[in-house]
C-alpha cells in the first residue's frame, strides 16, 4: 500500500538513444510525406515553369437562361461545356460538377458525362448536389473538346424539379500533361442552363409583319398575315389552326394558309372564324420555327382584323395536346379599289462631285384602272455635303414636276402633271453636289404617312377612280433608305 512512496525508476543513456532515434525517423518521414503531397499539389506552378506552352480552358456554350424540358424527355442533355487545349497530350483525371435547384437526388445518380458517344468514367460519390466523377484517364485532342452531361432516364424526375449545373472553380477540374497537374483557365463559374420539368410542351407564335396594318387591293389574292410556330420542350406535330376575322363587310372567299410557298390547307369564314385543319404533316421542332402565311381574296371594300385564336397539335414526347399560350393579333387590312406598289432598286452607294442618283425605286399598278401619284417625299440628312440643285427623271427621261428642298425635306408636286401609273414606273431622284469634304454622307428616306387622314399627313398623295389617298398602310413600307457616302 505504500509503493506511490518507492522512488521513481530513471532510464538509462542507453534507452535515451533509442527514443532519440525513434523521433528523429518519425520526423523524417512527415516531412518526406509533407514535400510529396505540396509537391503534387503545386501540379499548375510545375507546369506553368516546366511547360510554359501548354495551355487549357474551360467554358460553355449554355446560356444563362431557363429551358423547359417534358417529364418523359429521353436522354436529356442539362449541361454543356468544353475544354480546349493547345495540345494532345491533355488528359482529363476528375471532374466535380455543382447542381443547384428543387430536386430529388434519386435522378442526378442517373447522370452520365459524355463526349459525343463516348460516356467517361462514372459517378464515385453525389453528395448534396455535388456530383464526383472519376473519368480515369481520358486523353484531350488539341483544340476543343466538347462534354455533355446527361441524363439517361426520366424515371425518377418528377414535376416539381429544376435544377441547372455549375463547374465552380478550376479545382473541380483536375487535367495532367506529363504526369503534372494542372487546372484550366476560365471565367468561372462556368454554368448551364436552368431546365425545368413540365407535362407537356407549348406552341409560341409571333408575327413576322413589320406593320401589321395594310391597305391592299379588293378582289385580289392577297398575303393577309404571316406568322411563325415555335415549340418549347417538345417537337409538336401540327394539327389545327383557327384565324378569327372581324370586319362589316362581308368576306365570302376562301382563305388559304400557306407553307414554304405551298398550300396546306385551305377554309372558308364560319362564325367569324377561319379553320384550317392541317391534313398532311406539319412538324414544329424545337430548333426550328415554321412561318406559314394566310392568303385571301377580300371580295367587298372595308376594313378588316385577322387574329390568329388558337394552334393546336400532339406532342412527340408527352403525346397531349399542345396549344399556344394566347393569341395574337396578325393585321388590319383595308381593302380598296386599287393600291399602288412601292420597291426599291439598288443602285450605287459612291458620292462625288456632280450629279449622283439618290433614291431609285419602282411605282406599279397591280389592275388595269387608272392609278395615279400626286405627290412624294423625301427626309434627308445631310453629313457635310452642299446640294446644289435636284432632278426627277421618270423612266429614264426629266419629269416636269415641282421639286423644292426646304429644312431637309425634299417634295415632288405632281398636282400640275400627275405621273399615270399604268405600267410599271422607274422614278430616280437625282442630287447635285460641289466642293465635297472628305467623309461625307447624304441619306434620304422615301416617306408614308402615319394617319389616314389627309389634312393630318399628306406625305405621300395617289389617286384612283377620282378619289385620293395618302401612304398610311401601304405595302413594303418604309422602304429602305438609301445612302451615299464619300468615305473609303
Amino acid at each position: 500500500m505504500f509503493e506511490h512512496l518507492s522512488p521513481k525508476i530513471r532510464p538509462s543513456a542507453a534507452q535515451k538513444r533509442v527514443r532519440v532515434k525513434l523521433y528523429a525517423w518519425f520526423l523524417l518521414l512527415a516531412l518526406f510525406v509533407f514535400i510529396s503531397t505540396w509537391g503534387l499539389s503545386q501540379g499548375t506552378a510545375s507546369s506553368a515553369q516546366d511547360n510554359p506552352q501548354i495551355t487549357a480552358a474551360i467554358y460553355t456554350s449554355d446560356h444563362p437562361t431557363e429551358e423547359q424540358v417534358v417529364l418523359e424527355s429521353p436522354r436529356l442533355t442539362v449541361f454543356n461545356f468544353t475544354i480546349k487545349t493547345n495540345s494532345n497530350q491533355v488528359f482529363l483525371r476528375q471532374l466535380k460538377i455543382q447542381a443547384a435547384g428543387v430536386f430529388n437526388e434519386d435522378w442526378l445518380a442517373d447522370l452520365r458525362l459524355y463526349q459525343g458517344k463516348t460516356q467517361l468514367g462514372q459517378i464515385t460519390n453525389l453528395d448534396d448536389g455535388l456530383l464526383f466523377f472519376d473519368i480515369g484517364s481520358y486523353q484531350l485532342a488539341k483544340g476543343d473538346n466538347n462534354f455533355q452531361l446527361r441524363l439517361t432516364t426520366s424515371d425518377n424526375l418528377s414535376l416539381a424539379d429544376a435544377a441547372s449545373f455549375t463547374i465552380t472553380q478550376p479545382l473541380d477540374v483536375v487535367l495532367t500533361y506529363l504526369d503534372h497537374v494542372f487546372t484550366p483557365e476560365g471565367n468561372f463559374p462556368v454554368s448551364s442552363e436552368k431546365f425545368s420539368v413540365i407535362s407537356q410542351g407549348q406552341l409560341l407564335a409571333y408575327n413576322n409583319l413589320t406593320n401589321t396594318a395594310l391597305s391592299i387591293p379588293a378582289e385580289q389574292n392577297q398575303l393577309l398575315a404571316d406568322f411563325s410556330l415555335s415549340s418549347q420542350a417538345e417537337t409538336v406535330s401540327l394539327q389545327q389552326i383557327v384565324v378569327t376575322y372581324e370586319s362589316e363587310a362581308a368576306a365570302t372567299t376562301e382563305f388559304s394558309l400557306s407553307y414554304q410557298g405551298q398550300i396546306v390547307s385551305q377554309s372558308v369564314v364560319t362564325d367569324g372564324q377561319i379553320i384550317f385543319v392541317i391534313e398532311e404533316p406539319l412538324i414544329v421542332k424545337t430548333n426550328q420555327d415554321v412561318q406559314l402565311s394566310l392568303w385571301g381574296n377580300l371580295t367587298e371594300l372595308g376594313d378588316y382584323q385577322f387574329s390568329l385564336q388558337d394552334v393546336s397539335g400532339q406532342g412527340f414526347i408527352s403525346g397531349q395536346t399542345v396549344k399556344i399560350t394566347k393569341p395574337l393579333l396578325l393585321s388590319q387590312i383595308s381593302a380598296l379599289d386599287n393600291v399602288p406598289y412601292f420597291s426599291a432598286a439598288q443602285q450605287n452607294q459612291n458620292l462625288s462631285d456632280g450629279w449622283n442618283n439618290l433614291y431609285q425605286f419602282q411605282v406599279s399598278n397591280p389592275t388595269t384602272e387608272s392609278l395615279t401619284i400626286d405627290k412624294l417625299t423625301w427626309q434627308l440628312q445631310n453629313f457635310g455635303v452642299q446640294v446644289k440643285n435636284l432632278e426627277l427623271w421618270v423612266d429614264n427621261e426629266p419629269y416636269q414636276n415641282k421639286l423644292s428642298l426646304s429644312n431637309n425635306i425634299i417634295t415632288a408636286d405632281f398636282s400640275d402633271n400627275s405621273l399615270l401609273v399604268v405600267e410599271p414606273r422607274e422614278i430616280l431622284l437625282l442630287v447635285k453636289t460641289e466642293n465635297l469634304a472628305a467623309k461625307t454622307r447624304l441619306q434620304a428616306n422615301l416617306l408614308a404617312d402615319e394617319s389616314a387622314d389627309l389634312e393630318v399627313s399628306n406625305n405621300l398623295l395617289w389617286s384612283i377612280a377620282g378619289k385620293q389617298y395618302n401612304g398610311y398602310h401601304l405595302p413594303n413600307f418604309p422602304l429602305a433608305p438609301a445612302v451615299l457616302s464619300n468615305v473609303d
